[in-house]
């Protein structure tokens, strides 16, 4: 039988400008008798700060896959990516049948994201993209400030109706998390605004772990690690998209610092309490 809450995914597969494979993936299931089944659709694209014209697109079940896993897929023509100047989202319906019965169903919204790493640039929909952030309280975030000033906000373990406010008014987030809150708050990687998690106070062998842990789940969210920019480059673990380069109040970067690192690197300057 299905578990009693399976988690589920979306994947942005092959994608460009005139079509995108969409995958949904359900995991935290068991086996049974009968092979469970996905159905539904995804209509859009939709966006507060446009009018678009929404299409439907139905899911097609492809049967099991790896680790007890469902998967599915829409296939979407000229799609509608989110980005902040036009955050657009999905309305997203899916059933997982078992004999005609509904075990587990799923209705909420969902952005699609096209963000990578490039010759140690970050890209977002095939431009170079600098995230410049304000480092705030999820209060202090003023949708019209920040969406006018291009400007991310950086927030410690931001709450879930931060972040969906966020997907709808086309904030982006980079959240920071130590150790323990990143686990507590995993499922923040579905939201479209977080397009960057930071990672902090943590050791080399708590950091690999976590990316070990991660990895399956984040997407095209970037993962990145803060480091004391006062001492030397230090020696990371694989998996890191980028790292942050963290300096006290008038602190100057260690000189190590003066060549360039492998992966992108943001300078930092924490919010004091």
């Amino acid at each position: 039988m299905i578990s009693q809450s399976p988690t589920m995914d979306v994947i942005l597969g092959r994608c460009d400008d005139m079509r995108s494979e969409v995958y949904v993936r359900f995991r935290d299931l068991h086996e049974s008798k009968e092979v469970p089944v996905i159905s539904g659709t995804l209509t859009g694209p939709e966006s507060s700060l446009a009018i678009t014209l929404p299409t439907t697109a139905t899911l097609s079940d492809l049967g099991p896959g790896p680790d007890d896993t469902l998967l599915a897929r829409a296939v979407l023509t000229e799609p509608g990516y989110w980005t902040p100047e036009l955050p657009h989202q999905y309305h997203l319906r899916v059933d997982v049948n078992v004999s005609n019965t509904v075990v587990a169903s799923c209705n909420r919204h969902v952005g699609l994201r096209r963000l990578g790493i490039r010759s140690r640039s970050f890209w977002l929909e095939g431009r170079r993209w600098v995230p410049r952030g304000v480092h705030c309280r999820p209060d202090e975030i003023d949708p019209d400030v920040f969406r006018t000033s291009l400007t991310s906000a950086v927030i410690d373990k931001p709450p879930e109706d931060v972040c969906m406010m966020a997907n709808e008014q086309g904030i982006p987030i980079l959240a920071r998390f130590d150790r323990e809150s990143i686990i507590q708050h995993i499922s923040l990687f579905s939201h479209v605004s977080v397009m960057a998690v930071i990672l902090h106070d943590m050791r080399h062998d708590q950091c690999k772990h976590i990316i070990e842990l991660i990895r399956p789940l984040k997407g095209t969210s970037l993962l990145g690690l803060e480091v004391d920019g006062g001492q030397p480059p230090p020696t990371i673990p694989e998996g890191l998209d980028f790292l942050v380069v963290s300096l006290q109040r008038d602190e100057t970067p260690h000189d190590g610092w003066r060549q360039p690192h492998a992966l992108p690197c943001i300078g930092f300057r924490p919010k004091k309490d």
